[in-house]
């Protein structure tokens, strides 16, 4: 697939469904006020240009993909696509659980580490921390 681009903090490509657009752009800034860096299609997708090259390219660039698993995103075939590119670069992948109970991951997806959307911030302060780590 090629070689992932060499990154200087944590970047984490959000996906989700386009229905969790505004949720999707909470946790951005959440993420974003501790310092790290989000890769949202919403604003690191440019109008006219290759979808999948630029989510690939998203995803070379990030350091771990976090998946908004909603309803609606579940049955999504680009979130699917995303979390199979994420995957196939070695990337860690977690999912936020949105209206979905543990019972309802996607067999593809049971392996992975998830939580609640309620335990987000827990999971914004270990990728800080360990993003601090990383800088000693």
């Amino acid at each position: 697939m090629g070689k992932r681009k060499p990154v200087r903090g944590p970047r984490v490509f959000l996906s989700h469904s386009s229905q969790d657009r505004w949720i999707s752009e909470r946790l951005k800034e959440q993420l974003e006020a501790k310092g790290i860096e989000v890769w949202l299609d919403a604003y690191d997708l440019p109008g006219g240009r290759n979808v999948k090259k630029e989510i690939r390219d998203g995803l070379r660039s990030s350091t771990e993909c976090l998946i908004l698993l909603s309803p609606a995103s579940r049955d999504s075939d680009w979130v699917k696509h995303e979390a199979g590119i994420a995957d196939g670069f070695g990337l860690p992948i977690a999912l936020v659980l949105l209206h979905v109970d543990e019972d309802h991951v996607p067999e593809p997806l049971r392996d992975l580490s998830y939580f609640n959307l309620n335990k987000f911030p827990n999971y914004v302060e270990q990728l800080a921390r360990s993003a601090k780590r990383k800088q000693v």
